[in-house]
């Protein structure tokens, strides 16, 4: 993917998909714990997805160097300078 912006918005849209899991989880904690347990592994699991992916994906498309994860868009990378934001 060469826009960064845009492999860090699925990035984000993952992470919080796997808040649905966590709030399932906790819904069922009481009740039925080995369910809330397997509702919780797989909210950590999609958690942990989007970091990898963020880091394997969120890169400079000229240098190739990890960009920023944080929420706001990158418009120029700090290691090469180049403008990421548009790709000509």
């Amino acid at each position: 993917m060469k826009d960064p912006n845009k492999a860090k918005g699925i990035m984000y849209v993952i992470m919080f998909a796997g808040f649905v899991p966590f709030g399932i989880g906790s819904a069922f904690m009481e009740d039925i714990p080995w369910l809330a347990v397997i509702f919780f592994l797989l909210g950590g699991a999609l958690f942990i997805a989007s970091l990898v992916y963020g880091i394997k994906n969120v890169r400079c498309p000229h240098c190739g160097q990890i960009q920023n994860l944080k929420l706001w868009p990158i418009t120029t990378c700090p290691y090469c300078k180049k403008r990421v934001d548009r790709l000509y």
